[in-house]
């Protein structure tokens, strides 16, 4: 029965070590191969500043999905939302930049109108 040299040795530990990279980049950075599930929608706002792709969308404090894409159309961005498919979003909803914790971390937020009873 042969024994490994020490080239086969340092080799396996290398492949060791980069499948173990490639796992936890994939893990901790939150990859996804393939397309997301959920819809998207899309919302204008006059600027986005501090709002990046994967910014939370939330309602009622509740994170609902993310920012899938930022594009500029003419003078506005237009804001692409990934939401999951569970959430219905009603069309008279309106979305919100809104700012949280002491460094002003940005999320999006989709607020309703109020229903009055009569």
């Amino acid at each position: 029965m042969s024994r490994l040299n020490s080239e086969s040795k340092v080799g396996l530990t290398v492949l060791a070590g980069i499948a173990i990279l490639t796992y936890m980049a994939f893990t901790v950075g939150d990859y996804r191969i393939g397309k997301q599930e959920g819809y998207s929608i899309h919302a204008i706002f006059d600027s986005v500043a501090g709002v990046s792709v994967k910014t939370s969308v939330v309602i009622a404090g509740v994170p609902i999905g993310e920012v899938e894409r930022i594009e500029l159309i003419e003078t506005q961005a237009r804001v692409t939302l990934r939401i999951r498919p569970e959430v219905k979003i009603r069309r008279e909803a309106r979305a919100v930049i809104r700012s949280t914790g002491m460094l002003g971390e940005k999320y999006i937020e989709i607020i309703f109108p109020e229903t009055r009873s009569p």
